[in-house]
């Protein structure tokens, strides 16, 4: 998933590419059900918030990667922050979470430059 609440203005914006457009939220439930079933597991690879609530929702066995880079302009860390109450649904439902952050130390740095405080938290 990447940026799936936005999915259904990417699905149909010309100037985004169609390998950056994401799948379906809707379909996710729908696949998790048929993977449980199947006895499979479910890794969901996200990017965003709102991505990782639809994972927790669809009930996905890890989500992946979060958070994400690669598509986009990510212009805020806040497009990737989760609410304790996210985090609290993921444990309750014990959902593994696998983090890639080592890009977050770049985006600080840019923060950083563009505000020119001398110090940026996020």
């Amino acid at each position: 998933m990447q940026f799936s609440d936005h999915y259904q203005e990417n699905l149909n914006d010309p100037n985004v590419k169609p390998d950056a457009r994401g799948m379906d939220p809707t379909l996710l439930p729908h696949l998790v059900k048929v993977a449980h079933g199947a006895g499979l597991k479910v890794i969901v690879h996200i990017y965003s918030a709102a991505d990782f609530r639809n994972a927790v929702a669809a009930g996905a066995d890890e989500i992946a990667h979060f958070p994400g880079k690669g598509y986009g302009v990510v212009k805020s860390a806040k497009l990737f922050q989760i609410t304790a109450g996210d985090a609290k649904a993921a444990a309750k439902a014990h959902i593994a979470v696998s983090t890639t952050v080592s890009w977050l130390g770049e985006l600080k740095e840019k923060i950083h430059r563009a505000t020119k405080s001398p110090e940026t938290r996020f």
